[in-house]
């Protein structure tokens, strides 16, 4: 049987602490990347997974995908998705590990370029019973924090992990079966300065230095690519991406400019256009739903401090997050979603209640901070409503 704790801890113990949050700043302006090419993986099923690469020569080129050595797939990159592709991997062995390569080779005949080895393991059947770890992410390099050559911390093994994204590192250490990015995966609204304050609330502690830097807010779909780039250059983040760990990636974009962000979003993550809202089984006793709150969410004319408060999914999202939740037969059911649920939680709660669904759990992120919010007793509930089953 597969506990509350196995899924939750890793998320809430990463066994980091500061060790220097000040840093010194670093003479001249390091590179976005020293990664030839880009890769990551996601969407990992019992027999597929998406794999995204990205040819940072910045050249038309012919991209090639090699499966355990063997050349599985080509295509051809230009300008268009700004050099990037996500392959689509299918019949795979369930509850397999393999290894990939991505290569570019330009048009021009300039010397072709290669991936670091990657690696990614395929889910367990849904009648497996298999342990299972993962960790979700959300909300990276916001108000101005980026990437600090000179920050540490000391990981859950003891070692001083210093530069950059060192969260990645945490994380990896943990060696999770794979994670979810919960959105805000880059912050397109704000600049990355060379240096600012940064506070406990109220005062001055110390100044954060960012190196490389990045002086834009985004407008344009090359701003948008732009942040992407300037985030998935960390070398911790892009170690994480390459050691068996898929990712499943929300949107996160800002509403107003979406038509501009969605195609960064796609192209910079291993997800398909059409695959905003979907679910993912790992075996036996986990299944992951992954609604979208952004795509199809009532324009915001309230605030989500006055009622009416508006919707996140829309019908349609809705009853597709119902029907998966009643005819899952997981042992946990996991909503994971940017945002915490909205006007649809009443809804949603006494539906899990009315059709006896048991043990499912929200994740949520956005808010900054970690919290594990246990629901002991109904009575407890604000505004009247107590018409759902305690979690215990």
């Amino acid at each position: 049987m597969l506990s509350l704790a196995t899924i939750l801890v890793v998320a809430f113990h990463s066994g980091t602490s500061v060790a220097n949050a000040q840093g010194n700043a670093t003479t001249g302006e390091l590179p976005i990347t020293t990664s030839n090419v880009f890769i990551s993986s996601g969407e990992v099923t019992i027999s597929s997974i998406n794999i995204m690469a990205r040819c940072n020569n910045e050249a038309d080129s012919t991209m090639k995908l090699w499966i355990d050595g063997q050349e599985r797939d080509l295509t051809d990159v230009n300008g268009d998705t700004d050099y990037t592709n996500t392959f689509v991997v299918t019949d795979l062995s369930p509850d397999t590990t393999y290894t990939y390569r991505v290569q570019c080779i330009p048009s021009d005949g300039e010397t072709a370029l290669d991936s670091v080895e990657g690696s990614f393991k395929t889910a367990p059947e849904a009648d497996e019973v298999h342990a299972v770890s993962f960790v979700w992410v959300s909300c990276l390099s916001g108000q101005g924090y980026g990437r600090n050559p000179e920050f540490e911390i000391i990981n859950s093994d003891g070692d001083t992990v210093k530069g950059g994204y060192v969260v990645f590192d945490a994380m990896e250490k943990l060696a999770p079966d794979f994670a979810v990015f919960q959105g805000d995966m880059i912050y397109a609204d704000n600049p990355i300065p060379v240096a600012l304050n940064y506070t406990n609330g109220t005062d001055v502690l110390g100044t954060w230095y960012n190196n490389p830097t990045k002086d834009f807010i985004a407008t344009t779909l090359e701003d948008f690519r732009n942040n992407w780039k300037y985030n998935h250059g960390d070398e911790k983040m892009q170690s994480f991406f390459s050691l068996k760990i898929p990712v499943y990636v929300f949107n996160g974009t800002i509403m107003k400019l979406a038509t501009t962000a969605v195609p960064a979003l796609i192209e910079f993550n291993p997800i398909e256009k059409d695959l905003m809202y979907r679910s993912q089984r790992f075996g036996k006793h986990l299944e992951t739903l992954l609604p979208d709150f952004r795509s199809y969410r009532d324009p915001p004319t309230q605030t989500i401090q006055t009622p009416p408060w508006f919707a996140l999914m829309g019908e349609d999202q809705l009853a597709w997050l119902k029907n998966g939740l009643a005819s899952s037969n997981a042992t946990w059911k996991i909503i994971s979603s940017h945002d915490p649920l909205d006007f649809e939680l009443e809804d949603l709660l006494l539906f899990i209640n009315d059709n006896n669904i048991e043990n499912v759990i929200s994740l949520s992120s956005d808010v900054h901070f970690a919290a594990h919010v246990n629901i002991l007793s109904p009575d407890r509930a604000l505004g009247n409503f107590t018409n759902f089953k305690a979690f215990g």
